[in-house]
């Protein structure tokens, strides 16, 4: 808790709602798609897993990204920010040539799971409501 403490509550609570998401998308794909879809669910699932766990990283990244750029001069904070949006999208773009061309999981979910950061930002009044205000204080 110590940690949690040290760095900003946003990051916090994107990375929370992303974990959120991410364990009820899950389980929804374990129960339910279980039900009406008879291919690969270990596909799928892990597909998944790894959009969420990549916008997990892509949110840490943004953080270290804008808060880098904040002791900087205005000219050097925009070439800074523009080359840290480059690496978050060939990355994006690498992982997801990687899938598409291996297959070794489903590309539509990974697709569903990179929505986690969308989310996890309209989740995020409630997560700071009952993380940071009941957990880590």
């Amino acid at each position: 808790m110590k940690f949690l403490k040290k760095i900003n509550p946003m990051l916090v609570d994107l990375i929370s709602g992303c974990a959120v998401y991410g364990i009820v998308g899950e389980i929804i794909i374990l129960t339910v798609v279980t039900a009406f879809y008879h291919g690969s669910i270990g596909k799928i699932a892990l597909g998944f897993l790894i959009g969420v766990v990549l916008m997990m990283i892509m949110a840490v990244h943004m953080y270290f990204g804008v808060d880098a750029s904040l002791s900087m001069g205005e000219g050097g904070a925009q070439k800074h920010q523009l080359k840290m949006f480059a690496i978050r999208i060939v990355a994006v773009l690498v992982v997801f040539v990687v899938v598409l061309v291996t297959g070794f999981c489903d590309a539509i979910s990974v697709i569903i799971g990179m929505m986690s950061l969308k989310v996890s930002a309209y989740l995020q009044p409630f997560t700071h409501k009952f993380l940071v205000s009941k957990i880590i204080k």
